[in-house]
């Protein structure tokens, strides 16, 4: 145990340990959960969590370490448990040991107490089950530990005894009816009219559906409606505030009930969504005095979702403010018969592409030489399939779009609906206002591919008329949110064929799985950047709401801890909602043929002939489908490929050929819920043209497609006026303070200086000298590498990258270089050094130099420097009214302008007289103001986006578009 690095179990209590000892099991007991951590030093000041030295001794590179502490019901301890096994999993995983948790599934107690219950081989068995820590993080951050008020075990859900006030909170399987179930309790608000209701979701076509469904009007057919608003309406959170199309008033709601479908997603849509970045203040204001207001006046709140947790219930009774106890209802239904999953371990969907033609054929085949049978049960004339994706751009090799043109090719005579944003709000596409009457209107298609438009709260009820639903999901979208966009089929006899990538790739903040670790990655970056703003008055802390950023640190974080193993963690989930999942791997099938090999030599040496000739017969099938499906996957990929390229082309192409169009005309188009292809690309180009600064060509779209933009900002900065950047930032902070009145969230808040900062420590620079050779044994360079790794933890959080510690130094040079600004050093030439390798032969040495990029940049940094240059001196220009203002750069939602200020007062920007009815923008920034009122230096505008009215001074605000409105 001491010196062999066996496995070791810790458990909580001298029983525990004993009884795992008396079974071989090495074991060490902690009188108490948390006796393990220390986080005082010898001092008794704080300090970071360590071992304490008995389990230190136990930390050592490879060894396993089980965690298996005691069971418990109470939520409180719950808590705490879990919260000290997070601590002692992440000291055990940072020693490089491999760690699980041991889960008791109830209701014994301890490890003792269920080894005497059901006995040693099941103690076995649990062992062998533990999970992994990062799965056990994953999970853990999804528990609810509430005390049920009503726990049911049913296929659906029905009619449920909704308190009459209060806040009640469902948990229920995907497909058990959790709307259904409210029908009764909006249709008797409505028949009696004592009660409001009001329906809140994450997504526009949901909503609609689910309104359709209750019978309520969603918020844009309330003009058209002889009710109106008067009985309530549903909306996407987007719109949950004053300046809205809705303009909502959370007052209005008194005594009324709210359901929330899908609330933990609402939530973190709330919290994190890009399309409410700029009304994200004000949007978790309205929804907080909306909670606060219903739960104090008699009102009902439902919050329902197959993955309800602690997290969003803790959430919403913080934004209640008033001692709250939920009603909280569980169903623990799962489907006796196990449904069948073939995930797919394969490197790219190609092989799980060659299954779906075969299915789509009418080919019976499967994913190995066991299970063809099983995975396919081809007994109907016409397949049917649907594929849902996480991908819809033209850009994703396997996208929505791509894959629909790919199949379109394969099989001509299929009818395929591509259901995702931009075809449901494409008038004249039929998959325009299908979400309404999914079930009817997908009977008339053989193939839907489906985008995360669809992807909860929709159901899809039809039975026998799917073969398969496939999957096809690079990392873009969190774990429960594949699994909620493979669950829309409700059929149970359907299989489902899914590909994952190995790793996600929409990780949040700085990637970690711990929340206060997010959180303070998030605030080091913050505040060094208002440091470097230099005569910023900005306290982040009493800036923001820390209910909303708790939460969202926390939900950020279980989607990280899903994101650094997405497959595994699918796979897990998986199993966990009663899959029976079987892996289709790379090598699976040559392995079958080498065991089958085997198999013919050992039945030739005993003369069995007869089974000779059966595994000969077997084995030649097997290589006659190895064949095809290598054969078929390559061909598929390679056709992908050629797809991806030719549509992007064809899109970029359309872009730059869409007519140009106004401000005016381009804040019409961003307002309408319904545009047609051309019109989404007149839409683009006026951004790209915004962004930019520069004519729009194919070239350039594709390049933004494939992110070129942070890289070639972050070059700008880094080698233009330090000013410049310090600029930028300030106007970004004071646009989010201005649009807060004063408050902000930090989640939103996109700083640059100190990311150029961290460039120009590190020493980046010095490879711009394009006069001099460079060379990986160079002390700048082997410096500048070492400098990465020394300080990688710094440069992870500004700059999101991390270095291999056994990289080369010229790799790291490069890795940075291609990383952040797009480009790498030119290979000139190879030279012999006088080292010598093992063989006794020269070493090659690479000698590299610094070519500005010859690929557009140029252009655009000479239209940036145009602007910077403008703002700077427009700034300048406007000093002289600043005279009599105080240098407060705070919020300036104390000045009081009058709408009645007559027209003629005027303020100075550079020059220029910025009366009433000008149109400005603030320095730097995109978004268009209407001037509504001036005094002096102070202005008050109106957002030509949201109508929002924001009160500022004339030095922060330049014309824009030559100022006529």
């Amino acid at each position: 145990m001491w010196d062999n690095n066996i496995p070791v179990t810790i458990v909580e209590g001298v029983k525990k340990a004993a009884c795992l000892l008396t079974m071989g099991y090495a074991a060490v007991a902690l009188p108490g959960v948390t006796m393990g951590v220390r986080t005082k030093n010898a001092l008794g000041e704080k300090c970071n969590p360590y071992l304490i030295p008995e389990l230190q001794h136990f930390a050592t590179p490879g060894r396993e370490i089980y965690i298996g502490f005691d069971r418990d019901s109470k939520h409180s301890t719950v808590l705490n448990v879990n919260r000290e096994i997070d601590k002692l999993g992440r000291l055990f995983t940072t020693a490089k040991c491999s760690v699980s948790v041991i889960t008791l599934p109830g209701p014994e107690k301890g490890i003792d107490d269920f080894v005497v219950a059901r006995g040693e081989d099941a103690l076995i068995a649990l062992k062998n089950a533990a999970r992994g820590f990062q799965f056990w993080q994953d999970r853990e951050s999804w528990l609810l530990t509430y005390p049920a008020s009503l726990t049911l075990n049913s296929r659906y859900l029905g009619e449920l005894p909704y308190p009459e006030a209060g806040l009640a909170c469902i948990k229920s399987p995907k497909g058990t009816g959790k709307t259904r179930s409210l029908a009764h309790l909006v249709s008797h608000a409505l028949n009696t009219g004592e009660r409001r209701v009001l329906v809140i979701t994450h997504r526009i076509q949901l909503g609609r559906a689910i309104c359709a469904g209750l019978g309520i009007n969603y918020i844009d057919e309330t003009k058209n409606s002889p009710e109106g608003k008067l009985f309530g309406y549903g909306l996407c959170v987007d719109s949950l505030h004053p300046h809205s199309m809705a303009r909502f008033n959370p007052e209005n709601w008194s005594g009324a009930i709210v359901l929330i479908d899908e609330c933990e997603q609402v939530i973190w849509h709330a919290l994190n969504s890009s399309t409410c970045r700029e009304n994200r203040v004000a949007i978790l204001q309205t929804l907080q005095e909306l909670i606060r207001t219903v739960l104090t006046t008699g009102g009902l709140i439902v919050a329902q979702d197959a993955d309800l947790s602690d997290c969003a219930i803790d959430y919403l009774k913080a934004l209640a403010g008033i001692p709250l106890e939920p009603w909280i209802a569980v169903n623990e239904w799962k489907p006796k018969k196990e449904r069948d999953a073939i995930l797919y371990a394969t490197q790219s969907p190609a092989p799980l592409f060659a299954q779906m033609e075969q299915i789509l054929s009418r080919e019976v085949t499967g994913c190995d030489l066991e299970s063809r049978a099983l995975c396919c049960p081809l007994d109907r004339d016409k397949p049917h399939i649907m594929v849902a994706e996480d991908s819809q751009k033209v850009k994703g090799k396997w996208s929505c779009r791509n894959l629909e043109t790919q199949l379109q090719k394969r099989f001509p005579d299929k009818r395929i609906l591509r259901i995702d944003s931009e075809s449901v709000a494409e008038p004249n596409h039929p998959a325009c206002g299908c979400v309404e009457n999914l079930n009817a209107t997908i009977q008339n298609y053989d193939i839907i591919i489906a985008s995360p438009t669809i992807g909860t709260g929709v159901s899809i009820d039809i039975r026998g008329y799917f073969a398969a639903v496939f999957g096809i999901f690079k990392g873009a979208i969190a774990v429960n949110d594949a699994l909620q966009s493979l669950a829309r089929v409700r059929d149970e006899n359907v299989p489902i064929f899914v590909w994952t990538a190995p790793f996600g790739i929409g990780k949040i903040g700085n990637g970690n799985a711990s929340y206060r670790a997010l959180l303070a990655s998030q605030q080091k970056v913050i505040k060094a950047n208002i440091r470097l703003l230099q005569g910023v008055d900005f306290d982040i802390d009493a800036a923001h709401d820390p209910v909303h950023l708790r939460t969202w640190a926390k939900m950020a974080a279980r989607i990280n801890a899903g994101m650094w193993h997405y497959r595994e963690a699918i796979r897990y989930s998986l199993k966990a909602e009663g899959f029976q999942v079987k892996l289709c791997r790379e090598n699976q099938l040559e392995q079958l043929l080498l065991e089958g090999l085997a198999q013919q030599i050992a039945a030739s040496a005993v003369k069995n002939w007869k089974l000779l000739q059966q595994v000969a017969q077997k084995v030649d099938a097997g290589l006659n489908e190895l064949n095809l499906r290598n054969v078929g996957a390559a061909l598929a990929k390679k056709e992908a490929e050629s797809i991806q390229r030719e549509n992007s082309r064809v899109e970029a192409d359309a872009v730059a050929d869409a007519p140009d169009i106004t401000l005016s005309e381009y804040l019409e188009l961003k307002d309408k819920r319904s545009k047609t292809r051309g019109e989404l690309n007149q839409e683009r180009k006026y951004q790209l043209q915004e962004t930019y600064g520069v004519s729009v060509t194919p070239e350039l779209k594709l390049k933004d497609d494939d992110g070129w933009l942070p890289q070639i900002r972050l070059h700008y900065y880094l080698t233009h006026d330090p000013e410049f950047v310090r600029k930028r930032d300030k106007n970004h902070l004071a646009g989010h303070q201005e649009r807060g009145q004063g408050k902000v969230c930090p989640q939103d808040l996109r700083f640059l200086k100190a990311s150029v900062e961290a460039l120009k420590k590190l020493g980046l620079m010095e490879f711009f000298d394009s006069d001099r050779e460079y060379r990986g044994t160079d002390p700048e360079v082997i410096a500048f590498a070492q400098r990465v790794k020394q300080y990688s933890a710094d440069v992870k959080d500004f700059l999101g990258i991390s270095v291999h510690p056994n990289a080369q130094p010229m790799e790291v040079v490069q890795y940075v270089l291609k990383g952040k600004l797009g480009f790498t050093l030119r290979l000139v030439r190879q030279e012999r050094s006088e080292e010598r390798d093992a063989l006794g032969k020269s070493k090659r040495i690479r000698v590299y130099q610094f070519h500005f990029p010859n690929d557009g940049r140029s252009a655009i940094f000479a239209a940036w420097q145009q602007r910077d240059e403008k703002t700077i001196s427009l700034a300048e220009a406007a000093a002289p009214c600043l005279e009599a203002i105080p240098g407060d750069t705070g919020s300036d939602k104390n000045i009081n302008i009058s709408e009645a200020v007559p027209p003629a007062e005027e303020a100075a920007i550079a020059g220029h007289s910025l009366k009433v009815g000008a149109l400005v923008r603030f320095a730097g920034e995109v978004q268009k103001y209407v001037v509504k009122a001036v005094s002096g230096a102070r202005v008050m505008v109106k957002s030509l986006l949201s109508g929002a009215i924001v009160h500022t001074y004339a030095y922060r605000l330049e014309l824009a578009d030559g100022g006529a409105w």
